[in-house]
């Protein structure tokens, strides 16, 4: 049995030889090229390359279809995990749950978990498998949370119902409908406090569509601090009165100082106007979702500290990332330990 990365590897190749074979354009006597591969015989080869050509032309019934022809577990094994990689539709719950178990050690399996905790509410799983197979390593998006919330209200657990609506609330995007469904369904048990998370999210992952349209459920103080964020990113011209009209005890709030100092940095071309309000952050009291961008703008200020010497700033800037892990976080402990070494 080949690995993965073996027979993805061999793609390429196998792509060019396919290629090769494939009928020309101008009538010709010679007879069409066999189908040439190193790792499967001729006809898996052929198989292969026209379940591509299908993918290519986003013809999922054909390569569907191709999948149960070919003989070679490898050459089927890639058809599939071309199909659920890419999240294609007809391809049911349990054909994605099946790929996953399938293709253990292989590329995008992120990508197959997300689509299959997308339509789990579509199988024919009862609530108590939907519940198992959800909490064996994940939920990971907001579908599968909610799917997860769903499937424990129906069984009669609401407690840890609501637990899962307000992950997904607090630190997951989701569809239009979806978020409709939820406020029908648990609107009543969410708070103030929940809404705010839900519009924080969606500002510092910059969907500002979708925080406009929660306005509603916010206060009036706080839907002047979305006004205020959102035409500050939009660069609206009339930042500086949507900005003093957010309340005083609202003016510190970190999404509103980071698009401030951004504003600043971008509209005003002045760093050094921009670096304070970025000093009055704390990582940790932004979303998770969003500290990567506020070490991207962090990242900015810091290298104009070091060039003109300010590295207590700097440090300053550097240390609160409140990130845990990822590529990021590597560099901000690495940029802050270094500073510290020279401080």
């Amino acid at each position: 049995m080949m690995r993965p990365v073996a027979i993805i590897a061999s793609l390429a190749a196998l792509s060019q030889a396919a290629a090769a074979a494939a009928v020309p354009e101008t009538p010709s006597l010679k007879p069409d090229r066999p189908y040439v591969s190193s790792v499967t015989d001729t006809r898996n080869a052929e198989i292969l390359h026209k379940a591509l050509r299908a993918a290519d032309g986003y013809d999922w019934p054909a390569v569907a279809h191709l999948q149960t022809q070919a003989s070679d577990a490898d050459v089927r094994n890639l058809i599939m995990w071309i199909r659920a990689s890419r999240g294609v539709p007809g391809m049911n719950f349990s054909e994605v749950s099946f790929a996953l178990d399938k293709l253990e050690d292989w590329p995008k399996r992120t990508s197959m978990r997300r689509r299959a905790e997308e339509i789990i509410s579509e199988s024919s799983y009862s609530h108590k498998e939907r519940i198992d197979w959800l909490t064996e390593s994940g939920p990971i998006t907001g579908a599968g949370k909610i799917a997860l919330a769903d499937s424990w209200r129906a069984i009669g657990e609401p407690g840890k119902a609501l637990e899962a609506v307000r992950d997904a609330w607090h630190n997951n995007s989701l569809e239009r409908a979806v978020e409709r469904e939820v406020l029908a369904t648990y609107g009543k048990q969410l708070t103030q406090d929940d809404h705010r998370a839900r519009v924080e999210f969606l500002l510092w992952t910059n969907q500002r569509t979708a925080a406009s349209n929660l306005k509603y459920l916010l206060t009036n103080d706080y839907r002047k601090l979305v006004d205020a964020r959102i035409g500050l990113a939009a660069r609206s011209r009339n930042v500086d009165a949507l900005v003093d009209a957010v309340p005083s005890h609202l003016q510190d709030n970190p999404g509103l100082l980071y698009e401030r100092a951004k504003w600043r940095r971008q509209k005003l071309r002045n760093q050094d106007v921009a670096t304070p309000l970025l000093t009055g952050i704390d990582g940790n009291e932004v979303p998770e979702a969003g500290r990567s961008r506020l070490w991207d703008e962090r990242n900015i200020a810091i290298r104009t500290d070091l060039k003109d010497g300010n590295w207590s700033r700097a440090y300053q800037l550097a240390s609160p990332h409140g990130m845990d892990s990822g590529g990021d976080f590597a560099e901000a402990e690495w940029v802050s330990g270094w500073i510290a070494l020279r401080l």
